[in-house]
């Protein structure tokens, strides 16, 4: 894990993850047994060291400190990695301070090996408020790297015979990521799936709690916020990824550990497929060595089932694609044995058409 990297550890424990999938493919991950509770097993995790981290940044000034986007990890990643590039839109003429970062991440000189000049550098992503993703640029680029030989065409295109920046976005015709603003057009329509599932989900938000949500989970989000307004004004709203619901000085990292302790009353998780067991798969489909098609993985989701006290699932897609028989892969179980420390686990899936319960006393769950 990243962590251990970061503090120079060995190794670190880390809750949840006992019998998922995971243990069985990732050789990073080991099974030992708490030396301070013999009867208990819990998973260590072996460190990661990055050789090269590179990070975009909204500023940085000539001595190597930098600004990025958000609340993030980007400090915990620059310090597990033996070397730092920061790209950044922006040399400020004075140093920056950390004050001058919040509510964003300050990446101090300290850590920076070195700083590049950028602008525009997260094309075709977005950076914080400055530009938005350039969704046909990232269609062209997918569509691409089907296959080496478009691939090649498309570096010739948009690198090899690009003289500088300037000629690049000319090329992309998004000269207009740089503008800030959008235009809105008013619309006015009935209520929508989505809104459907966000209202369902606020109604599961409790006053005084901890309720946590994923920087890409805007329904939940949404409905969290709704609660909040109706009948929730007490409750301790975590959205990942946004300045006014994260009330920590670090990344998400923050989330996983005060989950640990114990402490996320509720949260919210999805899955590419999902069983009556309420196992997810957030990995692949098909077989894990050779997949139909293989997904970014959700590793702190996998310990978050295991911590939260209750987990709502969810899915925009009820069809026999999501909901199967049997999950290709077990990111995560939705029953476990009674060995493996639990706190809590999931109680309900919520999709467009239906809200399902769960009965933790029946062997299939759902």
């Amino acid at each position: 894990m990243v962590q251990a990297g970061s503090l120079g550890l060995p190794y670190i424990a880390v809750r949840g993850l006992l019998e998922s999938d995971l243990l069985k493919f990732r050789p990073d991950l080991k099974v030992e047994i708490n030396p301070f509770n013999p009867e208990e097993e819990v998973v260590v995790a072996q460190p990661i060291r990055p050789e090269v981290a590179i990070f975009h940044a909204l500023q940085a000034d000539p001595w190597g400190n930098a600004i990025t986007f958000g609340p993030r990890d980007d400090l915990m990643i620059a310090r597990a990695a033996r070397r730092v590039i920061v790209t950044t839109e922006e040399i400020a003429s004075y140093e920056l301070t950390i004050q001058d970062a919040y509510p964003n991440t300050f990446l101090p000189a300290l850590d920076v090996d070195a700083v590049v000049f950028s602008p525009g550098g997260a094309h075709p992503g977005s950076c914080g408020t400055l530009y938005d993703v350039d969704k046909d640029h990232l269609q062209e680029y997918l569509a691409a790297a089907a296959t080496a030989e478009s691939f090649q065409l498309y570096l010739q295109k948009y690198i090899y015979s690009t003289n500088n920046e300037e000629e690049y976005f000319k090329k992309s015709g998004r000269v207009s990521c740089w503008k800030k603003g959008k235009i809105m057009k008013e619309q006015h329509i009935a209520i929508s799936p989505e809104e459907f599932m966000a209202i369902i989900m606020a109604r599961e938000v409790r006053n005084s709690e901890t309720v946590g949500v994923g920087a890409a989970s805007p329904i939940p989000a949404a409905g969290c916020l709704l609660a909040e307004q109706l009948h929730a004004p007490q409750a301790t709203i975590i959205i990942l990824g946004s300045k006014e619901y994260h009330p920590f000085l670090g990344g998400s990292s923050e989330l996983h550990f005060g989950a640990q302790r114990g402490e996320l009353d509720l949260f919210f998780l999805s899955g590419l497929q999902i069983d009556s067991q309420g196992n997810i798969n957030l990995h692949v489909l098909g077989d894990y060595q050779l997949p139909k098609m293989r997904l970014p993985g959700a590793y702190g989701s996998a310990m978050l089932y295991y911590m939260a006290r209750r987990v709502i699932l969810f899915r925009t897609e009820h069809t026999r694609r999501t909901f199967v028989e049997k999950v290709d892969f077990v990111t995560a179980p939705g029953i476990t044995s009674e060995r493996v420390y639990r706190l809590g686990g999931p109680t309900k899936v919520v999709t467009p058409k239906a809200i399902l319960g769960w009965d933790s006393l029946r062997k299939d769950g759902v």
